[in-house]
């Protein structure tokens, strides 16, 4: 047939493809689906159990259409840095506001998480240390955060910030 499909998850090495045996991204985030039917529907899906505790790929699943003789991509937009539970509390101990949004400084503010009861906030893709900037109402405050690794429950590592 000679069409073939290139997966390109940069950063995302050994993740599975679903439905495709012993297809796997390489050392970089990349594979190839060799010899697929051309003009026809296919929905590549990641195996997310097969993900680094340090990588994100928030749409794990792309449609393609090959042409004849073509090698058509599907390409997965990856967030490499740890998947983290972070309780943020303000310089007086009381915790940030519900609903107030956090994300990392330097980073795309659409990523950003809304903060939870008691000053929990869910964040993916962070790095091992770095700045959050948060927002609520007229309010704003910054945290300064270190990850502990070693803190990790099933692939989420456990942290506190105080937000000033």
């Amino acid at each position: 047939t000679g069409a073939a499909i290139l997966i390109k998850a940069p950063g995302a090495s050994g993740v599975s493809v679903e439905n495709q045996t012993g297809v796997a991204t390489d050392f970089r985030g990349y594979t190839v689906i060799p010899n697929v039917t051309p003009y026809y529907r296919y929905d590549i899906s990641l195996d997310s159990s097969t993900f680094a505790d340090n990588v994100d790929i928030p749409l794990n699943n792309q449609t393609v259409y090959p042409t004849r003789n073509a090698v058509v991509r599907a390409a997965y937009d990856t967030h490499k840095g740890y998947r983290v539970l972070l309780t943020l509390t303000r310089s007086n101990g009381e915790p940030v506001p519900f609903g107030a949004t956090a994300s990392v400084d330097g980073q795309d503010a659409n990523l950003a998480s809304i903060v939870g009861d008691k000053g929990q906030v869910f964040l993916s893709g962070l790095p091992e240390e770095g700045l959050l900037l948060v927002n609520w109402g007229s309010a704003s405050c910054r945290a300064d955060y270190r990850l502990d690794i070693s803190k990790n429950m099933n692939g989420i590592v456990m942290a506190n910030a105080v937000c000033q």
